[in-house]
């Protein structure tokens, strides 16, 4: 036997014994919802903005990102016990936006300056509720990643009992750090998404 057969043997041996690493990624669907504001400069927007939000936002913040996440999993009964092969989310995102209209009337340079003031400021925005997003998709990932690492269960139902306690449990942490994430971002003020 050459040295080139002994070691494909043992790759496939190896690649056999080692454990399946599945790759999770969860499904992903998002609604922008936008109110409008008006204005020429960035303290009649903000008048406007003040104004507008409250018809629209909860907490009176600039903008809203709220996130449900359902999971579902497929299990396998054999001789071993009760195993889940299979675990897919589905992540829905629902984003409440301001978006100003009418600054595209004018090309004075107040409202050019105006204009640039603004779009730092929705930029900064947007990577902020992307922020909350990102933690969603991140409770999903985790969620799938600790529902197929779970060892056989000796029976299903207590397979399906142990599997929504912990994606409930590992739901949960998400959600504690997601408050957490506004805490420390001063809800999006040390990431520049203050206006004006």
């Amino acid at each position: 036997m050459y040295f080139g057969q002994r070691y494909c043997i043992a790759l496939l041996l190896l690649l056999i014994i080692m454990p399946v690493i599945a790759f999770c990624e969860p499904d992903v669907i998002e609604q922008t919802r936008y109110y409008n504001v008006e204005g020429d400069s960035p303290q009649s927007i903000r008048q406007s903005m003040n104004t507008q939000r409250r018809m629209f936002v909860k907490g009176g913040y600039d903008a809203y990102v709220s996130w449900f996440l359902a999971w579902r999993f497929r299990y396998d009964d054999d001789l071993k016990g009760c195993k889940i092969n299979t675990v897919s989310t589905k992540l829905k995102v629902r984003y409440i936006l301001p978006r100003w209209v009418g600054g595209e009337r004018s090309s004075s340079k107040i409202l050019i300056a105006t204009k640039a003031r603004w779009q730092k400021y929705y930029a900064a925005l947007l990577e902020h509720e992307h922020g909350h997003r990102d933690w969603g998709i991140n409770a999903a990932t985790a969620i799938e990643q600790r529902l197929l690492a779970m060892p056989y269960a000796r029976d299903c139902l207590s397979l399906r009992r142990d599997a929504q306690s912990l994606a409930v449990r590992v739901l949960a942490n998400y959600l504690r750090r997601e408050k957490h994430y506004d805490r420390d971002t001063r809800y999006g003020a040390t990431q520049g998404a203050v206006f004006p």
